[in-house]
């Protein structure tokens, strides 16, 4: 029970991290407080794909890194990679890790581009809310036995990673950051979600920003509040606090899409990533494991979206009920023949809802 407990917590704090990193303007400042001034003025940020990096193969297995990006390089035609990894714990073996990562992202565009003579440039950054400050060995040579003694060192590979270690950062400094504001609020509640007695003491500070991503930006708004409600343990006196603060409104116990998002969704989809896999295997005996593990990570990954849309139709007629009572024919007609798109705007739209048309619209 601890362990599943962990991993929705894990799933909460990585949800609101890729949240905020979404946008190519959150990377930009996130490399203005990481990187060299003249490097970061070399990339073009407005030429920024955030690509997918699920690495399927034997040694990193159902694991990716949290968010890679390609990023045009202003000078030449070239483009840089930037790994950006969210880490909760500090890892004895990270740099071992991102070096995992890296050989993936540089496999992945040689395989695009076998003609390739050179490999583009790929910039390790961790994004630590470890509570206490990161721990962990931030080289690689760190990590790498009998290093130190300098006689080798020259012929092992090394590098360090940059890092950006949020128990260090201040409120005032983290508010004051360039970027979003709502990358800023998200970085602040994952450095203080750990510490209740922080949350509530610097909560005032960040009213105007919670009030204005109320208005403008009520996604935004309410990813905030879903990872609060979430993550941190209040008491009744606390939690009362936090809602007026965070414009939360009362405390009415009705599940939204965002519970999906924020409880554990990417382990449903892992399930059915490694259902798909284990089926590919089986394929792959007589067909040829590639193609066997293609074949059958297709069949996994739509099960997984057949079981979502399935939920998220369940989701939406609780919240009817919840706000309009019974649900008319022609609306659950509408509501089984929508598509996940369609059906994760009207449970959005029914949060805020002032009548039953407003949903529907």
């Amino acid at each position: 029970m601890g362990t599943q407990r962990s991993s929705k917590f894990r799933s909460h704090h990585d949800s609101l991290f890729r949240a905020a990193f979404a946008r190519p303007e959150a990377l930009r400042s996130e490399a203005e407080v990481l990187l060299p001034p003249p490097f970061v003025r070399s990339l073009d940020f407005s030429r920024v794909d955030l690509l997918q990096t699920r690495f399927i193969d034997e040694s990193l297995a159902h694991s990716e890194s949290d968010a890679t990006f390609r990023i045009a390089h202003h000078r030449r035609e070239a483009f840089v990679y930037v790994l950006l990894e969210h880490q909760r714990k500090s890892d004895a073996l990270m740099p071992w890790r991102l070096l995992r990562y890296m050989t993936s992202v540089w496999m992945s565009v040689l395989g695009r581009e076998p003609e390739r003579r050179t490999l583009p440039m790929l910039v390790p950054m961790v994004l630590s809310n470890v509570p206490g400050g990161w721990k962990g060995p931030r080289a690689f040579s760190e990590v790498v036995e009998l290093v130190d003694d300098g006689l080798l060192s020259s012929v092992i590979p090394d590098f360090e990673f940059v890092l950006d270690d949020l128990a260090e950062a201040s409120t005032e400094s983290l508010r004051d950051r360039p970027g979003p504001e709502f990358t800023r609020l998200a970085l602040w509640l994952l450095a203080s979600s750990s510490n209740a007695d922080r949350l509530i003491g610097e909560a005032p500070s960040w009213s105007d920003t919670v009030e204005r991503l109320h208005q403008e930006a009520p996604d935004d708004h309410r990813r905030a509040v879903m990872y609060l409600l979430k993550t941190v343990s209040l008491t009744p006196a606390q939690a009362k606090k936090i809602r007026k603060l965070f414009w939360m409104g009362p405390d009415k116990r009705v599940v939204t899409v965002e519970d999906i998002a924020f409880a554990g969704l990417e382990e449903e989809r892992a399930q059915y990533r490694q259902l798909g896999l284990e089926e590919g295997l089986k394929r792959g005996e007589g067909a040829g494991l590639k193609r066997g593990l293609e074949e059958g990570l297709e069949k996994g990954i739509e099960q997984g979206r057949e079981e979502l849309v399935s939920v998220l139709r369940g989701l939406l007629l609780t919240q009817w009920r919840a706000r309009f009572g019974k649900v008319p024919r022609a609306v659950q007609s509408r509501f089984a023949k929508a598509d996940v798109k369609q059906l994760k705007q009207w449970a959005q739209r029914l949060v805020t809802a002032k009548s039953a048309s407003d949903v529907l619209r």
